[in-house]
């Protein structure tokens, strides 16, 4: 995945907030992610490619599994990715388009930039937090129309975050009747369907799921589509490509949508740090005590200016509690942005619902706020603990790069995992103790 813009930056531009309640945010931040330039297959992976394509496609002809091309099929492609185990309002954004310049400059299908020098397919990067997205396997890589597998790979690592030649991807390549190929590249190791070279595939079939193998800086697809003689076809129409498009409902260049709300127990970190490990620490959290603090946040895709957003947070009576207007200028677009608001919450218990009107959208999410304080689904720790006898609970996990010291006895009790990161330590004469038995157990 590669692009001409920067990576993540952060209050480069004017900002308009106008709040319709006396009562300001406690905290409010944001962050946007154009990802990281990166060559999604290197010369001599694609020769190699095209050398086992071959090899393929001459076997399977002679076993009769593969037919000849049909000159007279066009094929199209239906969509290629969709939502499992979550629903989000949207869940991808797309970094770079097919590089239809011949010479060092950049020129997409739609006379823009984006892209990048050589670009031989489109890349699709998973949005919000992608390392948690691919973990869940919560988004699937389908077949855009039917055809046989004539080459796959599997087996490869797939957390890469960083630059340069990280070795081969997993990937799945079909092709079509009209002697067309699709190549399916950067999927989640283990994730590639069971099915072998020589099988076919319906449309809409699962292949696999997005995820960050081979050359990324990120968990996303690479799509890219060859002619029956190996040249590259950009699958999308429009004023510098005027060939038709590949699609059946061609997508907008530019699409810019609220992908997600969410309610957190701390300010949310959609992108972290490139790591041996990449791990999003999502800090959801639906569940509240009266008084406790809650972060608010809304995840976009193609942010441009100047669109507004309004927000409303709605007490279990139906009155609205907190109202406010919110405009980004000078953005130029964000590929995928963030931004969170911060309140203390008042006694009101019951469920609340948080709401957001977009592009003539009303958006929304629920969360509760109790009288008691409720099991949280994760814990991220980072203050000390000093001189105290505490067991902390969590459904999923707790994450922590604290200090444990002075006389504590301290147990991390998660339903899922524990992940102790850089920073975390226990000095001599305290207690700490890990478990994995979650919220109620021994």
């Amino acid at each position: 995945m590669k692009n001409n813009l920067p990576a993540t930056l952060f209050l480069c531009f004017s900002l308009l907030i106008t709040i319709l309640n006396p009562l300001m945010a406690q905290e409010t931040g944001f962050g946007y992610l154009n990802p990281t330039p990166t060559e999604c297959v290197s010369l001599d992976e694609r020769a190699d490619i095209e050398r086992q394509i071959k090899i393929n496609q001459k076997r399977l002809v002679s076993e009769g599994k593969l037919q000849s091309k049909n000159s007279t099929v066009n094929v199209q492609l239906d969509w290629i990715l969709r939502q499992k185990g979550v629903n989000d309002y949207a869940y991808y954004s797309i970094s770079n388009y097919v590089d239809l310049d011949n010479t060092t400059g950049l020129r997409d299908y739609n006379c823009g930039t984006r892209t990048y020098d050589g670009h031989q397919g489109v890349d699709f990067f998973t949005f919000p937090f992608w390392w948690d997205k691919m973990d869940n396997s919560n988004v699937e890589v389908i077949a855009g129309a039917a055809g046989t597998i004539v080459y796959k790979s599997d087996g490869n690592f797939d957390r890469r975050c960083v630059n340069g030649n990280n070795g081969n991807w997993n990937a799945v390549y079909i092709q079509h009747a009209d002697g067309t190929i699709a190549w399916y590249g950067h999927l989640k190791s283990g994730s590639p369907t069971t099915k072998a070279i020589g099988q076919t595939v319906e449309k809409g079939e699962y292949l696999g799921v997005v995820g960050s193998s081979g050359n990324s800086s990120g968990p996303h697809l690479h799509l890219e589509i060859k002619s029956s003689g190996g040249a590259t076809i950009d699958p999308f129409s429009g004023t510098c490509n005027n060939i038709g498009s590949k699609w059946i409902n061609q997508r907008a260049y530019s699409d810019s949508k609220l992908c997600k709300l969410m309610t957190h127990g701390l300010a949310p970190t959609p992108y972290p740090s490139c790591s041996v490990n990449p791990v999003d620490v999502v800090n959801e959290k639906t569940n509240f005590v009266t008084g406790e603090r809650a972060y608010f946040a809304i995840y976009y895709r193609d942010q441009v200016s100047p669109q507004v957003s309004t927000h409303r947070i709605i007490k279990p009576n139906g009155t609205i509690w907190q109202q406010w207007t919110h405009q980004a200028t000078n953005v130029s677009p964000y590929y995928s942005s963030y931004w969170y608001w911060s309140y203390f919450l008042p006694s009101d218990a019951g469920t609340w619902k948080f709401e957001v009107d977009y592009n003539g959208q009303t958006h929304e999410t629920i969360f509760n706020v109790n009288t008691t304080f409720p099991c949280p689904k994760n814990y991220n720790i980072v203050n000390e603990i000093n001189n105290a006898t505490q067991k902390l609970e969590a459904v999923d996990f707790i994450a922590s790069s604290n200090k444990i010291q002075l006389n504590s006895n301290i147990t991390y009790d998660s339903g899922k995992r524990i992940i102790l990161n850089p920073g975390f330590s226990v000095t001599n004469g305290s207690i700490f103790k890990a478990q994995i038995d979650g919220c109620g157990g021994n």
